[in-house]
């Protein structure tokens, strides 16, 4: 029933899987929140200090984070009051520079990141400082449309 049991007591924490050079692609999961200050997936990474993340937060919001060199910066951040132990269906797609974020199939974010560094890298399942389940993890192509 668990794949995942992520677990941070302090600071960040990710599980990844994947290369330098995967570049456009889709990442989907369920999620299920405990306390948590933030939690969700995680792509392109590239390490601790170079990725993008969709986050649920412990301000009940979902955001989109760009972690590089250590600097980060919200690209984007809308309200969500998810709840405790409810599952929530995260995906997030990126492709060239175009980064789009769905949640139960409904897209939330929709943004552009012209000149990034992050064209590339794997996929991760992210954690900030406390306890999150993750179902199984879907990797699929972006979609040649955009």
């Amino acid at each position: 029933n668990e794949p995942f049991r992520l677990i941070q007591n302090a600071g960040r924490g990710m599980i990844t899987t994947g290369t330098r050079e995967w570049r456009d692609y889709r990442v989907s999961t369920a999620v299920q929140p405990a306390l948590l200050k933030t939690g969700g997936l995680a792509v392109r990474v590239q390490g601790l200090m170079r990725f993008y993340a969709l986050q649920l937060t412990d301000q009940k919001t979902i955001r989109l984070l760009r972690v590089y060199d250590g600097v980060e910066e919200v690209l984007a951040e809308a309200p969500f009051d998810w709840q405790l132990w409810q599952p929530v269906e995260l995906s997030l797609e990126v492709k060239d520079s175009h980064l789009q974020a769905w949640v139960a199939e409904k897209q939330v974010l929709d943004l552009e990141d012209p000149g990034t560094p992050l064209t590339e890298g794997a996929i991760g399942l992210i954690l900030e400082e406390g306890h999150m389940i993750a179902g199984a993890v879907k990797i699929t192509p972006a979609f040649a449309s955009r």
